[in-house]
């Protein structure tokens, strides 16, 4: 368990990397269309950055109501 939740590390033969996809936990009033429009303004912000200390954000998706992030492994 990391702070986002579950971290699965992971092999990406699309972009030869080794990537963290991580599990977003989300507490129980943070269900529905406002915490998935919250989580999305957040990824956008985090994607939008260009920082060497802020994360690189590689992909989202969702199963159904998992959301998860992939991001570089460290």
């Amino acid at each position: 368990m990391g702070s986002f939740g579950t971290v699965w590390k992971a092999y990406a033969p699309e972009i030869n990397r080794l990537v963290a996809i991580k599990e977003i936990t989300r507490s129980p009033e943070g269900v529905g269309a406002t915490a998935d429009e919250m989580l999305a303004g957040e990824v956008r912000a985090l994607a939008a950055a260009d920082c060497p200390s802020v994360m690189w954000l590689y992909d989202t998706f969702r199963e159904g109501d998992d959301r998860f992030i992939i991001t570089p492994s460290t």
